[in-house]
């Protein structure tokens, strides 16, 4: 994902990156935090990966959606 390239990124700073972020993160009950993404994924029994593919995916769509819709 271009600019979150790393579960070591904290929680705050994923969060920050966009809308959507923050958005994934708590429909994993990931509350804003300076704990890295790995560390707080694990609190809610996820990983990184899934919450940082689920963040793309959403980008992506959004994308084509805003695209589409010019």
């Amino acid at each position: 994902m271009s600019g979150i390239q790393n579960e070591h990124k904290t929680v705050n700073e994923t969060a920050a990156r966009t809308r959507l972020a923050g958005e994934v993160l708590h429909h994993y009950h990931i509350d804003p935090s300076s704990l890295p993404l790995s560390q707080a994924a694990a609190l809610t029994s996820s990983t990184p990966d899934e919450v940082l593919a689920l963040i793309e995916a959403k980008m992506r769509r959004e994308a084509r959606h805003n695209k589409n819709g010019k």
